[in-house]
């Protein structure tokens, strides 16, 4: 049980690490790399508003703590520490979030995709 739970938080850490940037600059900056969280299938994962508010806010507290990280200096390895706890925080928050039927979905969609390759 726990190894299967630890699959799917690393699966979704996977997605989330690449979500999407909050403002043009920073997308700028990431390059043109293609970006995932649940929000991108809103509508086939059939979230509600409160979810996509609660994902949202989320993500916003996700990306205010890189900014903070960035103003501070950090060797590389503690900036990647710091980035993976916090991914996976996000990631569990997210996670949280989602019914069991959204979750279910999402793993089929996730499945999916990374059959499709890049």
């Amino acid at each position: 049980m726990f190894c299967r739970m630890k699959a799917k938080i690393a699966g979704i850490l996977v997605i989330l690490s690449g979500a999407h940037v909050v403002n043009a600059q920073e997308k700028a900056q990431a390059g043109d790399r293609v970006m995932y969280d649940p929000l991108f299938w809103k509508h086939e994962l059939s979230l509600k508003s409160d979810q996509s508010r609660k994902i949202e806010e989320i993500n916003r507290e996700f990306y205010d703590g890189l900014r903070k990280l960035r103003e501070a200096p950090h060797s590389k390895s503690e900036l990647q520490a710091r980035l993976d706890i916090g991914l996976e925080e996000r990631s569990v928050k997210i996670w949280a979030t989602l019914h069991h039927r959204q979750k279910r979905k999402l793993e089929r969609i996730l499945e999916a995709n990374s059959l499709q390759g890049p």
